[in-house]
């Protein structure tokens, strides 16, 4: 007796009205969580990405600018009162036109651009996870960001842009130690007694 074979194909089963809903919910959160996530990093992924979380050098600095090249005195302005009630997060090294800029500790550059108070600028995480901002650059040398630059290497060459275009010609110098990573917390040091060598004991560029 021939056996009746049957149809296998099982018919098609029809979604939930809300399903679409659900996977367009799904959809916007997904945008909504990866949105935040940028924002989160923004334009510091480079620190994120370059951080030495397991051993960072305890190499010392060096000086941007030699102390032969100084045409006023190397002064501690850190703190000093700015307009609107700012105040100095830095020191200022002055020298003539174009002076080359040597980079004060072996690392990345996270960040190469202009900015209102900074004018042609320079961030640079460090070997020794601490970042150092370079500022009123007249122009670069030839670095991009996410390039890693050696201590004692030419970054740039002194300028007066920014909001420094009625001072002499100087470079502006900070440095910042990471207090916290996420989300990213920074805290402006003086670097003046380094660059002096006060706090080692001797000297690292400047006297």
């Amino acid at each position: 007796m021939p056996t009746t074979r049957q149809n296998s194909i099982q018919p098609n089963r029809r979604r939930h009205p809300l399903s679409k809903f659900f996977d367009v919910l799904l959809l916007v959160a997904l945008l909504i969580n990866i949105t935040i996530l940028v924002n989160f990093i923004g334009a510091d992924w480079r620190i994120y990405f370059h951080y030495n979380y397991f051993k960072r050098s305890t190499q010392p600095i060096i000086a941007p600018i030699d102390a032969s090249q100084l045409t006023l005195p190397f002064e501690d302005t850190f703190g000093a009162p700015r307009e609107q009630g700012r105040v100095h997060q830095g020191i200022d090294m002055f020298c003539r036109l174009n002076t080359p800029i040597k980079n004060a500790q072996a690392g990345v550059i996270v960040r190469k651009g202009n900015n209102t108070l900074g004018g042609n600028a320079l961030w640079i995480l460090g070997d020794d996870n601490r970042l150092f901002y370079y500022a009123h650059l007249n122009g670069y040398a030839g670095f991009s960001a996410g390039d890693h630059v050696g201590q004692g290497e030419i970054i740039g060459f002194a300028g007066n842009s920014g909001n420094a275009i009625t001072t002499p010609v100087h470079v502006h110098f900070e440095i910042m130690e990471i207090e916290r990573l996420f989300p990213l917390k920074k805290k402006n040091i003086n670097p003046f007694h380094e660059l002096t060598g006060l706090s080692h004991g001797k000297s690292h560029g400047l006297i």
